[in-house]
């Protein structure tokens, strides 16, 4: 039991370490615009969970993966229902960028589904968002529909997956 909690815990302090040293390195792409100042949305990994269903002989019933970001709530609060943000996609489309509404729970907020492509998502196009281009090449985007009060994430869907669950990074926000 004791070597079992020695082992968990260098399993954590590693994970933490290559997290931090991962996001040293993350530059923002996704910006809210707030009072008239842009604000940066930090930058996080998802992290997943494999939940093992009853087994009974070959069967096994339930189960599942679930993808979660720690944390009751984003960091960047946005009191505007109809956001502005500022994209800039360096190497891919901004049709690639979608906003995802996220359940929550007391510790964590999860995508409702473990795939990014099984949510119900609101992808950057020229019919539910306004899309302006900015002098400095980014691109200025502003949902045509309110945004219910909630926690949110920004998300390249065509992004390369990550780690051995295959995690993504995502950019989180709250509306109030």
């Amino acid at each position: 039991m004791v070597m079992m909690k020695k082992i968990l815990l260098f399993v954590c302090l590693l994970s933490s370490l290559s997290a931090s040293a991962q996001m040293s390195e993350a530059q923002s792409e996704v910006k809210v615009l707030i009072a008239d100042s842009l604000c940066s949305l930090e930058r996080v990994s998802t992290q997943t969970e494999i939940k093992r269903g009853l087994e009974f002989g070959r069967f096994s019933f339930g189960g599942g993966a679930i993808r979660y970001i720690w944390g009751t709530h984003s960091r960047q609060f946005v009191d505007n229902p109809m956001p502005t943000f500022v994209i800039n996609p360096h190497d891919a489309q901004l049709s690639d960028f979608a906003i995802i509404r996220l359940y929550q729970k007391k510790t964590y907020r999860f995508l409702p589904e473990p795939m990014l492509m099984d949510n119900e998502y609101r992808v950057i196009d020229l019919i539910g968002f306004t899309i302006e281009l900015r002098d400095d090449e980014s691109f200025q985007v502003r949902p045509q529909q309110r945004l219910t009060p909630g926690e949110y994430i920004f998300v390249n869907l065509k992004q390369t997956p990550h780690g051995e669950l295959n995690d993504y990074y995502c950019y989180c926000f709250t509306i109030i």
